[in-house]
């Protein structure tokens, strides 16, 4: 229940693409940090 609230917590906050980038990174790392 708590991951819910929180998600939905996420979801309803504007959207921040610096957060958005953050989260892609922990579920896809990027490819270029590797070099």
């Amino acid at each position: 229940r708590d991951h819910i609230e929180k998600s939905a917590l996420f979801l309803s906050k504007p959207f921040e693409p610096e957060a958005l980038v953050a989260t892609l990174r922990k579920v896809f790392p990027d490819p270029y940090s590797c070099s």
